[in-house]
């Protein structure tokens, strides 16, 4: 025989639609508790109350396990950098110690396990390449970049690069690159969607801030 409140659990966690719905603050706690208690009264072998369901899952929702899956933010700054341009080249030796030299030319250099990619200047980019001597892979010009500052405090916060860029993702806009430090996000994305991206950033925190 289960507990009340190990039985509520256990619905609770296999219920998707119950977690996603308290992780975004919607979840009606009352009729969840109605919904569920057949169940729970099976599990329990006893006639449990509807308001002993409701105060477990008020516990659970306490929990940081179930905190919103996106939280409030405060950004303390925004800056726009531009023109820039993203160039990758394969990952070779040469293009490593190509990398190193012209690191005093960008703006930020990212290795994976195939590729180097530099974000730099426009005006910057012709001594890059003369450098690297190789043609690169990828070459996108007309860009800019979007810089997101935000306290050190939002280091023990999860979901903060997520909940910015699911409001971009909405709206569709094409991030072509995304380089992070501990305290700022610079999101790259062509010249021609800054509006609308500077649009989704203000709206998207005002109403973050202000449920």
């Amino acid at each position: 025989m289960l507990k009340i409140s190990n039985s509520v659990f256990s619905i609770f966690r296999a219920s998707d639609i119950a977690r996603a719905a308290l992780q975004e603050g919607i979840l009606d706690i009352s009729a969840f508790a109605e919904h569920i208690l057949p169940e729970v009264e099976k599990r329990t072998h006893k006639k449990v109350k509807k308001n002993s369901i409701s105060m477990a899952l008020y516990r659970i929702s306490k929990e940081k396990e179930f905190w919103p899956l996106k939280p409030k933010i405060s950004l303390e700054q925004v800056n726009i950098k531009s023109p820039l341009v993203v160039v990758t080249f394969e990952k070779t030796k040469a293009t490593l110690n190509a990398a190193a030299e012209v690191s005093r030319y960008s703006h930020s250099i990212t290795q994976g396990i195939h590729e180097i990619t530099l974000l730099c200047d426009e005006e910057k980019y012709q001594k890059i390449v003369e450098v690297f001597e190789v043609k690169p892979k990828v070459l996108l010009r007309d860009c800019l970049g979007v810089s997101l500052a935000f306290s050190e405090a939002y280091l023990k916060q999860p979901n903060i690069i997520y909940t910015i860029l699911s409001a971009l993702a909405i709206d569709r806009i094409n991030l072509l690159e995304v380089v992070s430090t501990s305290t700022e996000l610079t999101l790259v994305i062509h010249e021609d969607q800054l509006s609308l991206t500077l649009q989704v950033l203000k709206n998207f925190l005002r109403k973050r801030n202000t449920t």
